[in-house]
């Protein structure tokens, strides 16, 4: 599915982000221009944990939406950019919880 452009806004409006969250986790967003890819957008969100190893991920690396948790990348059925957001969020807030950063 191609997102629409205001879509796409969105997830602009995020590129480049990097937040702490505490304790020396943080997450980041990258979102690129590239033609090869699905809709013409590159993008990776990411949180990582205090000694930087990347914990959970989504992307589109190889042309293909999916989520990285530690393990190999899963198929990721991606809809919006505003659902993708939402997902990573998510998964960073459940994620966070399971390892006693947040209550």
């Amino acid at each position: 599915m191609k997102p629409a452009p205001c879509d796409l806004r969105i997830l602009f409006d995020l590129q480049t982000a990097r937040q702490d969250v505490k304790d020396g986790w943080w997450w980041k967003i990258d979102v690129w221009m590239a033609k090869e890819a699905p809709g013409g957008i590159r993008y990776a969100l990411s949180l990582h944990d205090p000694s930087g190893r990347r914990v959970l991920g989504y992307d589109n690396d190889h042309l293909r939406h999916h989520r990285h948790p530690p393990e190999k990348g899963r198929p990721y059925a991606f809809a919006t950019c505003e659902k993708l957001i939402a997902d990573f969020f998510d998964d960073v807030d459940r994620h966070l919880v399971r390892e006693g950063v947040l209550p």
